[in-house]
């Protein structure tokens, strides 16, 4: 199945940017995102748990690890941390299939476009106030998992990489919205409530997350889905620049809205703040506008009057799109270089890599084990010892909740936990929204304690 124009996976980004997926299309072949290794190993992951729910006499994930899969992108060999989530997202499938007392659909073809709605219906007149419009040819996608019993639908998408995304995901609502449309209503098929589930086993905090909704809020949803659609679709989209829209967008480099909000961004984090400067008659104010080089010169040379609180301020809440569109310049500059485009005053040369081991570890060892040691007067002192080739390390906290935790009783895993302390981390700034308690610190932790702390910058 060829890959959606309005592909659910990037419905979130173009609720955000309509014009997202009109000026991805305007690329040319070269500049199409193929499969990423975090990507093709995502879809070895998908397949693997598929499987071992299918097939679980042939497929055991704890018995993959150190195999090698051929990808689109090399090699790849699973590790135990992968057969580990590979296992957290067989076990909730077995164990949704038990819950509804049916097999679960995998891997399943959707189409929510069949369900976006752009009509609203009027009480007062009893009518739609428009028509609805089939959006299938261009929003479409495949549902990881879809489950149906006692009244419920619920969809469930497979995450393994570490970005958090929420279990309301425009995304998750499609395959939800997709699944309904397909569903032939009986009195034994009959849907009253749709839950809506993430299983992020490689996430951060809870990694098992599920919204349930009414059919009502299902409605709701379709009209937003039919909203997006509509938006994507018209005659001149328009392109709104963002950090989480434009991350992972072919087209920033080009866009010309995003360069102009990160031209925006600098000059008002950067401008010159009113300063207030006596005459012999009377005081005005008077702006003072640096040009942006003269104000980062002034910055970076220890002028503290060079950018105010809000300057600073301001920088730092750009920083997040600054960042990615400086990455994604930097990528694309490489790519015209790789291909041959001369770029003034630049030039591509090998990178520094890193030395590692030529042969396999087993036959490194053997070799390592064969070496005479020389001692203290020259001469040669028997072979190598184990311990001065190999060394023993004990696996991370975190690890050891992956690996072990599933494999030892309750009981034992509360004693291991109770060895394991948690760190204060170092202290961050992030926004008032931040949900975490804020830091106080009085004046001595600031200066460092008890020490006598050298003030004289102060007078």
């Amino acid at each position: 199945m060829r890959h959606a124009t309005l592909s659910p996976s990037s419905l979130g980004a173009i609720e955000k940017c309509p014009g997202r997926p009109a000026a991805i299309a305007t690329l040319g072949p070269d500049r199409q995102t193929g499969d990423s290794p975090a990507a093709a190993r995502g879809t070895l992951l998908h397949d693997l748990a598929v499987k071992c729910v299918t097939d679980p006499g042939a497929y055991i994930a704890g018995r993959m690890v150190g195999a090698l899969f051929p990808l689109s992108t090399g090699a790849y060999e699973l590790t135990q941390d992968d057969a580990l989530a590979v296992q957290m997202a067989v076990t909730y499938y077995q164990d949704r299939e038990q819950l509804y007392g049916a097999p679960g659909q995998y891997e399943v073809k959707v189409y929510p476009g069949a369900a976006a709605h752009l009509d609203s219906f009027n009480p007062s007149t009893g009518v739609y106030d428009r028509a609805p419009v089939d959006y299938s040819e261009v929003c479409y996608g495949t549902a990881d998992a879809v489950f149906q019993g006692a009244g419920v639908l619920e969809v469930v998408d497979l995450k393994f990489g570490r970005i958090l995304v929420p279990e309301n995901s425009l995304q998750l609502v499609a395959y939800a919205l997709g699944a309904l449309k397909d569903i032939e209503l009986t009195p034994e098929t009959a849907v009253q409530r749709v839950r809506t589930t993430i299983v992020q086993p490689g996430g951060v905090g809870q990694r098992i997350r599920t919204k349930e909704w009414t059919l009502d809020e299902m409605m709701e949803q379709a009209l937003r889905l039919g909203r997006v659609c509509e938006a994507a679709l018209a005659k001149a989209p328009v392109r709104i620049p963002g950090e989480a829209q434009c991350r992972f967008c072919e087209f920033k480099p080009d866009c010309p809205e995003h360069v102009g909000a990160m031209g925006q961004a600098i000059e008002l984090s950067l401008a010159g703040e009113p300063s207030t400067t006596e005459t012999s008659t009377h005081t005005e104010d008077v702006v003072t506008n640096l040009s942006i080089s003269e104000t980062l010169v002034q910055a970076l040379t220890g002028d503290d009057d060079a950018m105010t609180m809000e300057s600073m301020l301001g920088v730092l809440e750009s920083a997040p799109m600054l960042r990615s569109w400086l990455k994604s310049i930097e990528e694309r500059l490489l790519t015209l270089a790789m291909s041959g485009a001369e770029v003034p005053g630049m030039k591509v040369v090998q990178g520094n890599g890193r030395r590692i081991w030529g042969i396999e570890e087993d036959a490194l060892l053997k070799k390592m084990g064969n070496w005479s040691r020389i001692g203290e007067d020259g001469k040669t002192a028997g072979k190598l010892k184990r311990e001065e080739y190999t060394e023993v390390k004990v696996i991370s906290a975190p690890q050891a909740e992956k690996r072990i935790k599933p494999l030892v009783s309750a009981r034992t895993w509360s004693s291991i936990e109770g060895l394991i302390t948690k760190q204060p981390g170092a202290p961050v700034l992030v926004p008032v929204t931040d949900n975490r308690t804020p830091l106080r610190m009085d004046v001595d932790d600031a200066l460092g304690g008890d020490e006598e702390a050298d003030l004289s910058f102060l007078s």
